[in-house]
């Protein structure tokens, strides 16, 4: 039984109005149903809301995932170290660790390991080479896994071992620099004056020992790549030598300025301080750009052991042309001659070989691109301005004026040729022709291949 609210009477529970009044009456029961449906609708609501943020969040963490895995994979990381070990100006740094927890590495401290790689960029294509074929160390290297970018992507180090090599000399109250650095005196040890130095990372280091001997003021230079606790040898010597090279070229010894080459390409150097691993090289430029020559290393060695020459040494133009033989230093009555080589630079006898071929009935292999290349068009109308109607050449030679390197493998080449003339319809010899060019380039690909010729160069009138 329930109460009429209107008129107080009992009524039937299932009643829905008053018999009495006919007033409606509530359905309780019903109303308990629409609560409870309200309220799972609004749960099944909150469900919907929150698997919509789970899902969203999936997404986003596989989209993050999908990148991290790209941007930090270890194909990439190493792309971008090993990149960094020969660029000057990237935070390699920041990609490298040491065996050793006292050895600092930053910017300063790397200097020297990037300024080895710069030298020895094969070493570094092999480097990169093995790591990305699975390989954990190569050359003296390891690749590390250290800590996660992000928490999830592994974070990739080059690992280097930190080494104390020692500086042995043979003068007491000597002083020791590395990169421009004071690091101590020399102390007696034995016979000798030694200092250990380190724990440093490997690399190319600038040493510099200075001494006073018998009141004058030595000193001794060395460029060191440093890969071991080696012994390294700075004893202090003098010696009287001569540069040999390109005009106005710049000298440079343990890739410091040294001094300038003159007009005809020398530059004496007199009781010059000599110490072991000196390293001499010359640079010019070739249209603006700079050129450098081939390192005469252990430039100390290579002058106690050099080979006394049987002739005399005079260029045979004013300027510096290299030599068929390897043999950069060399003496000449007593004499010391310290000639640095040019990669691809061509020899004399080479480059009359090329100036001929290139003038004398030419020919397209002779010449890079054959017969697309315009100078080539240009050599056959020249040879044919002087030949036909019975008219050869009996007899051709060339000349060199001048050989100065022009670039990697290629040479600059100032020359003559001499052409002798005969007609085989008259008995009369006509005169030489003489044709003079300046700034040839010719091309020498290796020690074995034959020359090729790019350009004719200018032809110069009379």
């Amino acid at each position: 039984m329930k109460i009429c609210p209107n008129c107080g009477k009992q009524v039937d529970l299932n009643i829905e109005f008053c018999p009495n009044c006919g007033q409606k009456l509530s359905q309780p029961e019903k109303q308990t149903n629409k609560r409870f449906i309200s309220k799972k609708n609004y749960l099944n609501k909150q469900k919907k809301i929150l698997f919509s943020i789970i899902g969203f969040l999936i997404i986003v963490f596989i989209g993050f995932y999908a990148w991290g895995s790209n941007h930090f994979s270890e194909d990439k990381q190493i792309d971008q170290i090993i990149s960094s070990l020969t660029d000057s100006k990237a935070n390699v740094a920041q990609y490298l660790t040491t065996d050793n927890v006292k050895v600092t590495v930053n910017s300063d401290t790397v200097k020297p390991l990037q300024a080895y790689y710069r030298d020895h960029k094969q070493v570094v294509k092999s480097m990169k080479r093995d790591f990305k074929n699975g390989a954990e160390k190569s050359e003296n290297t390891q690749l590390v896994k250290v800590g996660h970018y992000l928490l999830f992507f592994p974070k990739y180090m080059l690992k280097f071992h930190t080494y104390m090599p020692t500086v042995n000399t043979n003068h007491p109250n000597t002083t020791l620099s590395l990169n421009h650095k004071k690091v101590g005196n020399l102390s007696k040890n034995s016979n000798s004056y030694s200092k250990k130095i380190g724990p440093i990372l490997p690399g190319k280091y600038q040493l510099l020992v200075n001494s006073k001997v018998s009141g004058r003021n030595l000193s001794a230079a060395s460029t060191v790549n440093v890969w071991s606790n080696k012994q390294i040898n700075m004893n202090i010597a003098t010696k009287t030598f001569t540069v040999a090279s390109v005009p106005n070229g710049k000298v440079y010894i343990n890739d410091k300025f040294a001094g300038k080459l003159d007009e005809k390409g020398y530059l004496k150097f007199n009781e010059y301080p000599i110490s072991k691993n000196m390293t001499l090289y010359v640079t010019t430029s070739y249209k603006d750009k700079k050129l450098k020559s081939i390192d005469v290393n252990d430039l100390g060695t290579a002058l106690d052991i050099a080979v006394e020459k049987s002739s005399i040494f005079y260029p045979k133009y004013s300027i510096y042309i290299s030599k068929n033989d390897s043999k950069a230093v060399y003496k000449i009555h007593g004499k010391y001659y310290v000639t640095p080589q040019w990669q691809g630079l061509a020899t004399e006898k080479e480059a009359e070989s090329a100036a001929r071929s290139a003038l004398v009935d030419p020919k397209a292999d002779d010449y890079i691109g054959g017969k697309s290349n315009p100078d080539f068009a240009k050599a056959k109308k020249i040879y044919k301005s002087f030949t036909g109607n019975g008219t050869y050449v009996s007899d051709s030679s060339a000349k060199i004026k001048k050989i100065l390197p022009a670039g990697k493998n290629y040479s600059s080449v100032d020359y003559e040729v001499h052409i002798q003339l005969d007609n085989a319809f008259k008995d009369i010899k006509r005169d030489k022709i003489v044709l003079k060019f300046k700034d040839a380039l010719i091309y020498k690909p290796n020690d074995i291949d034959p020359l090729k010729i790019k350009t004719i160069g200018e032809e110069v009138k009379k």
